[in-house]
């Protein structure tokens, strides 16, 4: 797909009134996104065919996958909605299914998860209430035989930050924020969205109850992915949205943090390598865009990522 046409897929905004010109309303659109997970797939449709909330629509964004993904849940699926993207765009897929959801919630999911039977029901629930703008959500394997993630989240008041593989926000507000940036494939996209969120004065509140469980999949990426896209893709935030100011906090937490990718075994050492050859490129890529973010925004930022124990509580760093 053409670059000039996902950043308009970011920055589109459609009203209300253009979205029911284009068929019949939904409180909530689940938009899957997927690279060759075709097992898992399945497994989240049939969770979502079984779920006891019935006023969704299903979108499957099938981002090129090479496992004939898109073709099985046509068949078995023939009332879910699918896009085929024509090549990987990463996490900017989910812009794609939003793009033609007709849903008041969006509710974005990776592949490999499985929701339980009353989860929509519990989401739409939160939602009645009309200051909630966007939800984050418990991700676990309770066979522990892959991660679980818990969003970093105020101790007091479930303030949070969240994956970009399991969370909600209202569609009007997903629209006056922006899609997902597609300049950040993977990795880091949480934070790009976070920041400008913020900046927009909107907040995500996580609800530990809402349980989605997180499937023990083959990765469907190579190895080096997660260092090399976690360093380009922190490259590219100093670019666009930190003032000069902090650059020197982040940059001697980051440089002590590339240290672990050296010393640690098992980590993407080839990944890291690529990153940092290539993060000069993609910082100076970025600068043409630069717009940075209030001081308001920027410390909601500091305080969730440098977060104090008792503060904020960080479940998948170990400190709950």
């Amino acid at each position: 797909m053409p670059t000039n046409l996902l950043h308009s897929v970011y920055k589109k905004h459609i009203t209300w009134q253009q979205k029911l010109r284009t068929g019949v309303r939904s409180s909530l659109s689940v938009v899957i996104l997927n690279y060759n997970r075709k097992k898992d797939s399945v497994e989240l449709i049939n969770s979502l065919e079984k779920q006891s909330y019935r006023k969704f629509e299903t979108i499957y964004v099938d981002n090129a996958s090479s496992d004939g993904s898109a073709d099985k849940i046509q068949r078995q699926f023939p009332e879910v909605k699918i896009i085929r993207s024509p090549k990987n765009i990463g996490r900017a897929g989910h812009n794609l299914g939003a793009d033609t959801a007709r849903g008041e919630i969006l509710v974005f999911l990776d592949a490999d998860i499985v929701l339980p039977k009353d989860f929509l029901s519990k989401l739409a629930s939160k939602f009645k209430n009309r200051k909630l703008d966007a939800a984050s959500f418990f991700m676990k394997d309770p066979n522990g035989k892959t991660y679980g993630w818990e969003p970093n989240y105020d101790s007091k008041t479930k303030e949070s930050t969240f994956g970009g593989g399991m969370w909600s926000i209202r569609r009007k507000i997903f629209e006056k924020v922006g899609g997902f940036n597609p300049d950040i494939f993977i990795y880091v996209d949480e934070w790009d969205y976070l920041l400008r969120m913020w900046n927009k004065g909107y907040k995500i509140f996580y609800f530990p109850d809402l349980i989605g469980i997180h499937k023990e999949s083959p990765y469907a990426y190579r190895s080096v992915m997660r260092g090399y896209q976690v360093i380009i893709n922190f490259a590219q935030l100093y670019a666009l949205y930190w003032p000069m100011a902090s650059w020197g906090k982040f940059l001697k937490h980051h440089v002590s943090e590339s240290k672990n990718i050296f010393t640690q075994p098992n980590l993407n050492k080839w990944g890291a390598v690529k990153g940092f050859a290539l993060a000069g490129f993609y910082f100076l890529k970025a600068i043409p865009k630069r717009k940075v973010v209030s001081q308001k925004a920027l410390k909601k930022f500091i305080r969730f990522y440098f977060p104090r124990k008792g503060d904020i509580v960080v479940g998948k760093w170990g400190w709950k």
